[in-house]
């Protein structure tokens, strides 16, 4: 009976992983293209259609493509100025792809309740920095 509900078990997980394969290559692609990629390519190359990528997407992240894009290149744009201290946020925005500064400005607001000159006045105070520890 064990062997049974094990061969059962694998093939479950065989098969939501030949399910999900698709949106883990979209996930990646997003995380790895630091200025951003059109959502609607990445539905095509992954073979689906609109409506299936999104339901797909946020069966498998738990958020919709389109926040996990702003996160990914929010994300981005606090690595590039932690690594470049020296750039400034519109250099920054320009880099990553916002239309402007006050979209930065705006995602900012959204994910910290600061702007970007308050969230890197905190972040230099955070107590990693006190030991040495940056972010490259």
């Amino acid at each position: 009976m064990i062997t049974v509900v094990e061969d059962f078990l694998l093939y479950l997980v065989r098969r939501a992983k030949k399910r999900f394969r698709p949106i883990v290559w979209v996930s990646q692609v997003i995380l790895q293209s630091p200025a951003g990629v059109s959502l609607d390519w990445l539905a095509d190359q992954a073979c689906l259609s609109q409506r299936q990528f999104y339901r797909q997407f946020v069966e498998r992240e738990g958020i919709s493509p389109k926040l996990y894009a702003r996160t990914a290149r929010f994300g981005n744009a606090i690595r590039i100025r932690n690594a470049h201290p020296d750039k400034d946020w519109l250099t920054v925005a320009v880099d990553l792809d916002y239309y402007d500064y006050q979209h930065l400005v705006r995602d900012f607001k959204e994910f910290t309740r600061m702007t970007p000159n308050e969230f890197m006045q905190q972040e230099a105070q955070a107590p990693e920095r006190s030991f040495g520890v940056a972010e490259t």
